[in-house]
C-alpha cells in the first residue's frame, strides 16, 4: 500500500457507508494496487471482523477470479 492509501481508506470506509457495494469496493483496491492479502486485511477492517469472512468475500470475488 502506498503511502496515501490511509486517507483513501476514510474515503472507502464512507463510501461503503453510503452503500458503496463490497465487490466494488473490492475492485477499487486491486485498481489501486493492494495485493490480495492486503484486500483482505482492509476489508476485515472496515466490513466484517472475522479473518475467514474477509478472505471468503475476496475468494469469491470476480475481481480476483483471475489469480
Amino acid at each position: 500500500m502506498d503511502e496515501a492509501w490511509p486517507d483513501q481508506l476514510d474515503e472507502l470506509r464512507s463510501q461503503l457507508a453510503d452503500g458503496m457495494p463490497v465487490e466494488e469496493a473490492i475492485a477499487l483496491m486491486r485498481k489501486r494496487g493492494l495485493t490480495r492479502i492486503e484486500s483482505i486485511k482492509v476489508l476485515r477492517h472496515l466490513v466484517v471482523t472475522d479473518l475467514g469472512a474477509a478472505k471468503q468475500l475476496i475468494d469469491d470475488s470476480p475481481t480476483w477470479a483471475c489469480r
